[in-house]
């Protein structure tokens, strides 16, 4: 197995997030013409991290479920399945 994602890392990543959410001061436009706000994208960047370090993944791990799931979303137009 990869590198443990401890739970320093996880503080030490939420602070990068933090500091960038700051140094890149705009929101993001999608490809549809929505824009979507650097907050609510710092928000659920750092509840994926915190969940990665509930499962206690390792770095590895968590790039396997993150490309998984950027398959996955790509299958739909509107992220909308609860559970599968």
């Amino acid at each position: 197995m990869g590198e443990e994602i401890s739970s320093e890392s996880i503080e030490e990543l939420l602070k990068q997030e933090v500091r960038s959410m700051f140094l890149e001061n705009h929101d993001y436009a999608m490809e549809n013409g929505e824009i979507f706000p650097r907050e609510k994208v710092s928000e659920l960047v750092q509840e994926i991290l915190n969940k990665f370090a509930e499962e206690g993944l390792s770095v590895d791990e968590a790039k396997l479920i993150l490309q998984r799931t950027i398959d996955v979303v790509g299958q739909f137009s509107i992220v909308k399945i609860k559970d599968f």
